[in-house]
């Protein structure tokens, strides 16, 4: 029986392993390691939770100390896929899969997956609208943007995180200061400091979500459509 690696399977990526046991494959679970420290404590017990809710059997593997010692003890699964859980596990999978010449996303597209502001640089490079904004790492970095732009209300968000841990929405300049006061002091989803963020244009309007996925040139398309409310 062929094993499908599942990088840091929490959240919906815990719906996987009961897919991959239906399709007669053996479902492996590789989790990536954490610094010490009490807010990865925090993420850790996020981490069993969910496990506490995968009704089926899986094996259980952690990431080594290098790339290298985890590249080949993955290779010695001889896995038909290496697939990503959650958004923490886009990275290593990505690399993974690439090495071991399996089904994925280009490594060139790596960037643009993951991070907040590559993803408008790459919307921009093929000629498409998109949302204005710049990496900061302090908070008069934002403020020097803020008033060369003449924006008014802008988005906060860290440049690598997920669940919309970080994200604020901010009327005014007063507001943006006050949000990054606060972030600068915080940790992302996973455990760690937040030391970079975008500021972003707070665009206004419907709100259009298109989730594709796409193998061997077949693509498939769903998207959601939130309609504004008293802009």
């Amino acid at each position: 029986m062929r094993n499908i690696i599942v990088v840091e399977c929490i959240s919906t990526g815990i719906n996987f392993i009961q897919d991959i046991i239906n399709r007669n494959y053996n479902p492996i679970v590789l989790q990536t390691k954490n610094e010490e420290g009490e807010a990865n404590k925090v993420y850790e017990k996020l981490v069993e939770d969910f496990f506490k809710k995968i009704d089926a059997d899986f094996e259980l593997i952690y990431e080594k100390g290098s790339y290298e010692e985890t590249l080949d003890m993955v290779r010695e699964y001889d896995p038909l896929l290496v697939i990503a859980g959650s958004e923490k596990g886009v990275i290593l999978a990505t690399k993974l899969a690439n090495d071991l010449n399996l089904k994925c996303n280009p490594i060139e597209n790596l960037d643009a997956m993951t991070l907040k502001d590559k993803m408008q640089e790459r919307i921009a490079e093929k000629g498409l609208r998109h949302i204005r904004g710049k990496v900061i790492h302090s908070i008069e970095e934002a403020i020097d943007y803020y008033d060369e732009c003449g924006f008014k209300e802008v988005v906060v968000k860290p440049v690598y995180s997920a669940g919309s841990v970080g994200v604020r929405i901010c009327l005014n300049k007063e507001d943006m200061i006050s949000s990054l006061e606060e972030l600068f002091n915080e940790v992302n989803i996973y455990g760690d400091e937040m030391n970079e963020f975008v500021i972003q244009e707070r665009i206004n309007g419907d709100e259009y979500i298109v989730n594709t996925v796409s193998c061997n040139g077949v693509h498939r398309t769903y998207v959601e459509v939130y309609q504004a409310k008293n802009q």
